[in-house]
């Protein structure tokens, strides 16, 4: 099963400079009201569950909200052509170079890029100019995470370069995301998983002071049992030895093993 993540920009800093948009009004009127994507077109997207590609129904709601027909025309014509991958985030900001920080798309493209070079499993990655995100505290990108055959997202973040200064004072950049772990839990199900049995469960004791090379031994001996499923902890002896032991044992630990400097005691 693959899966899907959306990129779009939510209208205000870039992902990777903080800068703005720098939109202006007077400017924007040929692309229809593009500054409030967010607020305006969005609305529509979401609400009425118009896409872009749907032509006269999403062009009437443009009109019946006040748009000139010429705006509307053009900004139907630009979310028609633009592809869902960096050239059409870097075609699009070619577009909307007189009205639109050149950072924002090139934030986007570096973002996208990046993903695509350090990723360990298979999925898709698009780019929707129409991707909305109902919170008003993103400032920059924001994203989505859909599995194929399920509707609606699993997971989705963004962006937020103001939140945290609002709490302590100091702004700090920052960006996360939420999953929507019943939705995940559901798919897993209707795909067969079935949730495994409680493993055993085993805990290696090392003695304080033993040599990295004795330390190295024991890990990768925890790193073998855990590949046959079994819950390994490493930790270090306490000096009540016994009394560790027991609280382990209401954790579920039921098998030990001791390991100590010298190996005689072992």
């Amino acid at each position: 099963m693959k899966n899907k993540m959306e990129y779009a920009y939510a209208g205000g800093a870039s992902a990777d400079t903080g800068s703005t948009f720098g939109l202006s009004g007077a400017a924007l009127k040929w692309i229809a009201m593009i500054s409030m994507l967010i607020d305006h077109i969005g609305a529509v997207v979401v609400e009425y569950g118009l896409y872009y590609q749907g032509g006269a129904e999403c062009f009437q709601k443009l009109l019946e909200n006040g748009n000139a027909p010429e705006s509307v025309s053009r900004y139907m014509e630009i979310l028609r052509t633009v592809t869902n991958d960096a050239e059409g985030v870097k075609k699009l900001g070619e577009t909307l170079k007189d009205v639109m920080d050149p950072s924002v798309c090139q934030g986007l493209v570096h973002i996208m890029e990046t993903v695509k070079d350090v990723a360990e499993a298979e999925f898709g990655l698009v780019f929707d100019p129409t991707l909305v995100r109902g919170m008003s505290y993103y400032t920059g990108t924001i994203f989505e995470v859909s599995m194929e055959g399920f509707g609606g997202s699993v997971a989705g973040g963004g962006r937020y370069d103001k939140m945290i200064g609002k709490f302590t004072g100091m702004e700090t950049p920052a960006c996360g995301f939420s999953i929507g772990f019943e939705r995940i839990v559901t798919i897993l199900l209707d795909n067969g998983f079935t949730v495994p049995g409680a493993g055993e469960k085993k805990a290696f004791l090392f003695e304080k002071g033993i040599d990295s090379a004795s330390l190295a031994a024991v890990i990768r001996e925890a790193m073998e049992e855990r590949k046959k499923g079994v819950r390994v902890l490493v930790a270090q002896m306490n000096k009540n030895k016994k009394f560790q032991k027991e609280q382990l044992g209401k954790e579920g630990y039921q098998e030990f093993k001791e390991f100590y400097k010298e190996s005689l005691k072992h």
